[in-house]
Protein backbone atom coordinates (compact mmCIF):
# COMPACT_ATOMS: atom_id res chain seq x y z
CA UNK A 1 0.00 0.00 0.00
CA UNK A 2 1.06 3.61 -0.91
CA UNK A 3 2.30 5.78 1.50
CA UNK A 4 -0.26 8.38 3.29
CA UNK A 5 1.01 10.24 5.71
CA UNK A 6 3.86 12.58 5.67
CA UNK A 7 5.84 14.38 7.97
CA UNK A 8 6.93 17.79 6.62
CA UNK A 9 9.28 20.32 7.62
CA UNK A 10 7.58 23.44 6.59
CA UNK A 11 9.71 26.30 5.43
CA UNK A 12 8.41 28.44 8.58
CA UNK A 13 10.67 25.50 10.84
CA UNK A 14 7.49 23.50 11.62
CA UNK A 15 7.26 20.12 11.06
CA UNK A 16 3.46 18.90 10.84
CA UNK A 17 2.19 15.44 10.41
CA UNK A 18 -0.27 15.42 6.90
CA UNK A 19 -2.38 12.59 6.05
CA UNK A 20 -2.47 13.05 2.15
CA UNK A 21 -4.49 9.70 1.63
CA UNK A 22 -7.52 11.80 -0.03
CA UNK A 23 -4.99 12.52 -3.03
CA UNK A 24 -3.89 10.25 -5.71
CA UNK A 25 -0.80 7.83 -4.62
CA UNK A 26 1.00 9.18 -7.70
CA UNK A 27 0.49 12.85 -6.38
CA UNK A 28 1.03 12.73 -2.45
CA UNK A 29 5.17 12.51 -2.82
CA UNK A 30 4.89 15.98 -5.17
CA UNK A 31 2.46 17.37 -2.64
CA UNK A 32 4.26 16.52 0.42
CA UNK A 33 7.38 18.55 -1.69
CA UNK A 34 5.45 21.66 -2.26
CA UNK A 35 3.74 21.57 1.11
CA UNK A 36 7.58 21.93 2.58
CA UNK A 37 8.05 25.53 0.70
CA UNK A 38 4.74 26.75 2.53
CA UNK A 39 4.25 27.76 6.21
CA UNK A 40 2.33 25.16 8.44
CA UNK A 41 -1.30 25.54 9.08
CA UNK A 42 -0.65 27.70 12.14
CA UNK A 43 1.75 30.00 10.97
CA UNK A 44 -0.16 29.96 7.46
CA UNK A 45 -3.49 31.51 9.63
CA UNK A 46 -1.43 34.01 10.54
CA UNK A 47 -0.70 35.45 7.29
CA UNK A 48 2.91 35.37 8.06
CA UNK A 49 2.35 38.48 9.94
CA UNK A 50 4.48 38.17 13.02
CA UNK A 51 3.11 39.21 16.49
CA UNK A 52 6.44 41.88 16.29
CA UNK A 53 4.50 43.48 12.78
CA UNK A 54 0.63 43.17 13.92
CA UNK A 55 1.83 45.24 17.12
CA UNK A 56 3.53 48.27 15.09
CA UNK A 57 0.73 48.60 12.56
CA UNK A 58 -1.41 48.62 16.06
CA UNK A 59 1.07 51.49 16.84
CA UNK A 60 0.90 53.21 13.83
CA UNK A 61 -3.04 52.69 13.59
CA UNK A 62 -3.04 54.43 17.14
CA UNK A 63 -0.76 57.20 16.63
CA UNK A 64 -2.72 57.87 13.59
CA UNK A 65 -5.81 58.35 15.17
CA UNK A 66 -4.60 60.22 18.11
CA UNK A 67 -2.83 62.52 15.72
CA UNK A 68 -5.91 63.16 13.38
CA UNK A 69 -8.09 63.36 16.55
CA UNK A 70 -10.09 60.04 14.67
CA UNK A 71 -13.29 59.23 16.37
CA UNK A 72 -13.92 55.97 17.17
CA UNK A 73 -15.65 53.37 14.65
CA UNK A 74 -19.12 52.04 14.61
CA UNK A 75 -19.18 48.28 14.81
CA UNK A 76 -21.95 45.92 16.05
CA UNK A 77 -20.72 43.26 18.31
CA UNK A 78 -19.92 40.83 15.35
CA UNK A 79 -18.10 42.79 13.44
CA UNK A 80 -16.22 44.01 16.80
CA UNK A 81 -13.27 41.08 16.89
CA UNK A 82 -12.03 41.32 13.70
CA UNK A 83 -13.95 44.00 11.18
CA UNK A 84 -13.31 47.23 13.76
CA UNK A 85 -9.72 46.54 14.13
CA UNK A 86 -9.12 45.91 10.29
CA UNK A 87 -11.52 49.05 9.85
CA UNK A 88 -9.55 50.91 12.02
CA UNK A 89 -6.01 50.00 10.02
CA UNK A 90 -7.51 50.41 6.55
CA UNK A 91 -8.51 54.14 7.77
CA UNK A 92 -5.08 55.07 8.96
CA UNK A 93 -3.13 53.89 6.04
CA UNK A 94 -5.71 55.52 3.83
CA UNK A 95 -5.26 59.20 5.63
CA UNK A 96 -1.61 58.62 5.73
CA UNK A 97 -1.17 57.76 2.44
CA UNK A 98 -2.97 61.02 1.17
CA UNK A 99 -1.25 62.85 3.76
CA UNK A 100 1.49 61.45 2.14
CA UNK A 101 0.74 63.26 -0.95
CA UNK A 102 0.99 66.82 1.11
CA UNK A 103 3.95 65.82 2.22
CA UNK A 104 5.63 65.49 -1.60
CA UNK A 105 3.99 68.70 -2.45
CA UNK A 106 1.68 67.01 -4.71
CA UNK A 107 -0.98 68.57 -2.77
CA UNK A 108 -1.67 71.11 0.11
CA UNK A 109 -2.71 70.99 3.77
CA UNK A 110 -5.92 72.67 2.81
CA UNK A 111 -6.64 69.93 0.15
CA UNK A 112 -6.25 66.90 2.80
CA UNK A 113 -8.16 69.00 5.39
CA UNK A 114 -10.91 69.31 3.25
CA UNK A 115 -11.14 66.52 1.06
CA UNK A 116 -9.39 63.86 3.16
CA UNK A 117 -9.89 64.20 7.00
CA UNK A 118 -12.67 66.37 7.20
CA UNK A 119 -14.97 63.72 5.25
CA UNK A 120 -13.13 60.71 6.84
CA UNK A 121 -14.32 61.92 10.09
CA UNK A 122 -17.66 61.92 9.35
CA UNK A 123 -17.79 58.33 7.99
CA UNK A 124 -17.93 56.58 11.34
CA UNK A 125 -19.44 52.81 10.21
CA UNK A 126 -16.10 50.05 9.98
CA UNK A 127 -18.17 48.86 6.65
CA UNK A 128 -17.43 51.78 4.47
CA UNK A 129 -13.74 51.45 5.14
CA UNK A 130 -13.60 47.41 4.72
CA UNK A 131 -15.95 47.63 1.75
CA UNK A 132 -13.48 50.49 0.10
CA UNK A 133 -9.92 49.72 0.91
CA UNK A 134 -8.88 48.87 -2.70
CA UNK A 135 -9.83 52.55 -3.53
CA UNK A 136 -7.26 54.64 -4.64
CA UNK A 137 -6.14 57.66 -3.63
CA UNK A 138 -6.97 59.56 -6.29
CA UNK A 139 -10.36 58.62 -5.92
CA UNK A 140 -11.00 58.74 -2.38
CA UNK A 141 -11.90 62.81 -2.61
CA UNK A 142 -15.16 61.28 -4.44
CA UNK A 143 -15.23 58.53 -2.18
CA UNK A 144 -15.15 60.87 0.96
CA UNK A 145 -17.51 63.27 -0.43
CA UNK A 146 -21.10 63.40 0.41
CA UNK A 147 -22.35 65.86 -1.76
CA UNK A 148 -23.74 67.95 0.93
CA UNK A 149 -26.09 65.79 1.91
CA UNK A 150 -26.43 63.52 5.40
CA UNK A 151 -23.65 60.93 5.11
CA UNK A 152 -25.55 57.50 4.64
CA UNK A 153 -22.32 56.02 6.53
CA UNK A 154 -22.50 58.12 9.63
CA UNK A 155 -24.91 56.06 12.19
CA UNK A 156 -26.51 58.41 14.66
CA UNK A 157 -27.89 57.93 18.03
CA UNK A 158 -27.49 54.43 19.80
CA UNK A 159 -25.40 51.88 18.14
CA UNK A 160 -26.85 49.43 16.19
CA UNK A 161 -27.22 45.70 17.34
CA UNK A 162 -25.83 42.96 16.81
Amino acid sequence: MAKTKFSVDHECGHTQEHDLSANPAGKRAGLAAWLKEKPCWDCGKSSGISEERKAEIQAETDETERTLELGELDATDRQRPKLLPWAREIRASKLREAYALVESGTETEAWFENNILGPAKQISQCSWWVDNREASIEDLPELLDDSGEENPHTWTGAKAAS
